[in-house]
């Protein structure tokens, strides 16, 4: 019965360490930051974890996330930019430029009759 308190012991110590550090000093969202070059998104990927974006890019502009996140940056250009995740410790599941949502008309009070 020596066995399974020693697999026990191996487990969480593979556990321990299988995962690096999960730690940033950035926030994750200021409403205060302003848009950034589309040159500082160059070297982003999915294969990065979300707080080494934050690391890179500095907070994001807001977080549309409903459960998750899906932190946005603005882009000078226009566009935004977007990285949704399950946690500032994953790696995201969509990373990239996306446009802005299209304004939509204001009501006209005049009809046709």
């Amino acid at each position: 019965m020596r066995i399974l308190p020693a697999i026990a012991a191996s487990l969480i110590a593979a556990t321990a360490h299988a995962a690096p550090p999960c730690t940033t000093s950035t926030a994750a969202v200021s409403p205060t930051v302003r848009a950034l070059a589309s040159s500082r998104f160059a070297n982003i990927t999915s294969l990065m974890p979300v707080w080494a974006i934050l690391d890179e890019l500095g907070p994001a502009s807001r977080d549309i996330g409903s459960g998750g996140f899906v932190l946005v940056w603005d882009v000078t250009d226009g566009r935004q930019f977007s990285v949704a995740a399950a946690s500032l410790c994953a790696t995201p599941y969509r990373v990239g430029f996306i446009n802005p949502r299209p304004h939509l008309p204001t009501p006209n009070n005049s009809r046709r009759r």
